[in-house]
């Protein structure tokens, strides 16, 4: 790996950061917006509130 591809990888990957949230909420929206059970403004929402949390 040289050093560009490895300072890449530092940036794109934090462990242990809860990226879809505590209960999988990200998640759960996106697959409820795929069904056609969640807008695409809920779904917007989750993530703006879950990027404030976190």
């Amino acid at each position: 790996m040289i050093a560009k591809s490895a300072a890449a990888a530092a940036r794109a990957t934090v462990c242990g950061y809860p990226r879809q949230g505590q209960n999988r909420e990200l998640k759960k929206a996106i697959e409820g917006y795929w069904k056609g059970l969640v807008t695409a403004e809920a779904l917007r929402a989750t993530a703006t509130d879950l990027r404030r949390t976190n």
